[in-house]
């Protein structure tokens, strides 16, 4: 007797809990995301950034960024930078693993000898900046909120003076979903 109730009530747990469970199909993020980083693999201050949800599979969802850097003077001139990086999102709940990869591009605004702005804007040639980021990351299931904190590495390479160089950051967002 004991063992037609303890198997009869593992039949209703086993029931109960399938009908909670949410299917990975049923879970939907939001497609566009606007955020604002500190610090992070633009290698700036601060950093806006817009990211649009790209595909979806089993274990998450890639999205496409790309990030504007606030202009950051230097005592040779101005950078601007941009970045534009695919992610990886690992899970379908709210806490998810980051991990991306993409490129860095930088615009100079030289200064002159008496420290006055030239108005040439060059792309730096023989450069290329490998961006990358592996990041914690909240966001709830068809939430609003975005929080990013993670770890954003860059390297030169190519033709740099220098290359080979790592640099490596630590960034945090935080954004809207919609």
């Amino acid at each position: 007797m004991k063992k037609i109730i303890l198997y009869l009530f593992l039949i209703f747990i086993i029931n109960i809990t399938k009908s909670f469970a949410q299917k990975a199909d049923s879970i939907h993020f939001k497609n566009n995301t606007v955020y604002l980083e500190g610090l992070g693999n633009i290698g700036g201050k601060y950093s806006l950034n817009y990211e649009r949800k790209i595909l979806k599979d089993n274990n998450g969802f890639f999205t496409a960024r790309i990030g504007f850097i606030f202009p950051v003077e230097q005592f040779y001139g101005i950078n601007y930078a941009t970045t534009i990086l695919i992610n990886h999102v690992f899970g379908i709940y709210k806490n998810h693993l980051e991990i991306g990869i993409g490129g860095r591009f930088v615009a100079t605004r030289y200064k002159d000898i008496y420290g006055k702005l030239t108005s040439y804007t060059e792309l730096d040639k023989g450069e290329c900046i490998l961006a990358s980021n592996v990041s914690y990351r909240y966001q709830k299931p068809n939430g609003k909120f975005l929080l990013r904190i993670g770890w954003t590495p860059f390297f030169f390479t190519g033709d740099s003076d220098l290359s080979p160089l790592a640099v490596f950051f630590i960034g945090a967002s935080i954004g809207y979903a919609f």
